[in-house]
């Protein structure tokens, strides 16, 4: 049976942290413009939805011990800061 958790149950050594420039760079350029997307479509202003992708990214940096790259929930909950707006 095929898992895509490494042995032992540890994510897969190639996962994405965001604990580093790197991971957060790699996480900002693969939802970076979506969630623009989306929150410009929410807010309906452009400096708002900048603010709104800046804010996720850096909650995202500030938690990244409790980041999972494998959570699915990870991809699509990622900002609280939409229902406050």
């Amino acid at each position: 049976m095929f898992s895509v958790l490494g042995m032992m149950g540890r994510p897969p050594t190639h996962a994405p942290t965001l604990d580093d420039e790197a991971g957060l760079r790699a996480a900002y350029a693969a939802h970076g413009p979506e969630l623009y997307r989306f929150a410009l479509r929410a807010l309906g202003d452009a400096g708002a939805a900048e603010e709104v992708v800046q804010d996720t990214f850096v909650r995202a940096w500030r938690a990244a011990d409790r980041y999972d790259p494998l959570c699915p929930a990870c991809a699509c909950g990622c900002s609280p800061s939409l229902a406050t707006r």
